[in-house]
């Protein structure tokens, strides 16, 4: 019923299977241990829905505007561990569907040259 892997596809397979492991295992240490996600890759520290702006003023007592805030700073906030579902799926998925559409693609381009060497005349 299937086809038997041959050695190449059984180290990909491996191989794809420690990706996933490894990536995985960075985004839940990023979630669970890191203190202050700021310089995270997969995760962020959200505000939490109905947090009110309350203005504030900097050194020279000019008002800051929200977005110009530094909210990860301000520890007074209880924020939210959230995770950046794009970024994990995109650094766990495209390196994954990349390697192997090129291994595949460069196995049937190698077996199509070495088919027109082979022609006999």
């Amino acid at each position: 019923m299937f086809k038997k892997l041959n050695g190449w596809q059984r180290i990909g397979i491996v191989l794809s299977l420690a990706w996933i492991i490894s990536i995985s295992g960075v985004a839940f240490c990023e979630f669970f241990f890191v203190p202050h996600a700021r310089h995270c890759l997969f995760v962020y520290d959200a505000i939490p829905i109905g947090t009110v702006w309350t203005p504030k003023l900097d050194a020279s007592g000019a008002a800051i505007k929200p977005w110009e805030y530094d909210w990860e700073g301000d520890d007074s906030i209880k924020k939210i561990r959230k995770l950046r579902v794009g970024a994990f799926a995109s650094v766990l998925l495209l390196p994954l569907v990349g390697g192997w559409l090129l291994s595949f693609s460069s196995v049937r381009a190698f077996k199509w040259v070495r088919e027109g060497f082979d022609l006999k005349h």
